[in-house]
């Protein structure tokens, strides 16, 4: 075995042996060597609120295509289900609980090729692809509104979604939030941006319970679940000119050195 080895080693057992206070002092030293924060500072603040934001819509979402199911969780009248009509009856289908777990099935695929993109996230860095897969993730969902209806729409609707969940971007912002958290708050920050999932499908749900429909200029009006879908272009005006104060986390700068 080497000296330098053994005095690792060394130092690790020496380190191990030191009072719990005295750890942590020399952790935080370190920390704030590599040009790590040791606590919560303004950026990491900022960080905080990005992550939230895009997890936010990921909520959103994921949630809206639940309600979109309307008819299956009790049914509306005849008017109701003519002027604003559910997903299935938008498109023609049956309401069956088989009906509804083939088309989260088959929108969900999207989630599992989006493991290609972690790929991309070690290869390029944390924060390109961060805009790389929000936009077209909150581009599409929008296009979601817009679907014909009848059996045709359905497949373009399926498309889109498989489309959006691909470029799911929540997990991207959770790795950068977990590289630039002090050790002591990783957890809890990490637990924040994640609860900002549920808060965004709270926030649909109760968008959805108004009964909202969004009407344009030009005489289209979307239903409620089109609206719901319609409304994620919110995100634009958060993301796009909150990205341009984004930096690359230290954690990645520091592994492409070596």
């Amino acid at each position: 075995m080497k000296e330098e080895e053994k005095a690792k080693i060394t130092n690790l057992e020496a380190f191990k042996k030191l009072p719990k206070e005295e750890r942590k002092k020399i952790r935080e030293k370190r920390r704030i060597e590599a040009g790590l924060p040791s606590k919560m500072n303004f950026y990491l603040w900022f960080v905080l609120f990005f992550a939230g934001i895009v997890t936010f819509f990921d909520g959103w979402c994921t949630l809206a295509i639940t309600l979109a199911m309307g008819s299956f969780a009790g049914g509306a009248d005849l008017l109701e289900q003519f002027t604003n009509p559910d997903l299935f009856t938008y498109f023609g289908l049956t309401a069956s609980p088989v009906m509804m777990g083939i088309i989260l099935s088959i929108a969900g695929t999207g989630v599992v090729a989006a493991v290609s993109f972690k790929y991309f996230v070690d290869k390029y860095g944390r924060r390109p692809l961060t805009l790389i897969t929000a936009i077209p993730f909150i581009t599409f969902s929008v296009f979601t509104a817009f679907v014909p209806p009848n059996r045709e729409g359905l497949i373009l609707f399926l498309i889109l979604r498989i489309c959006a969940n691909y470029f799911l971007s929540a997990d991207v912002v959770t790795i950068i939030i977990a590289e630039e958290s002090p050790n002591h708050l990783r957890g809890r920050l990490i637990a924040m941006v994640l609860a900002m999932n549920a808060i965004g499908g709270f926030a649909c749900g109760m968008i959805q319970a108004t009964g909202i429909k969004i009407s344009f200029p030009w005489g289209t009006t979307l239903g409620t679940w089109q609206s719901l879908f319609f409304l994620t272009s919110i995100g634009y005006f958060f993301i796009i000119p909150l990205f341009f104060f984004l930096k690359e986390t230290k954690r990645f700068n520091q592994m492409k050195i070596y």
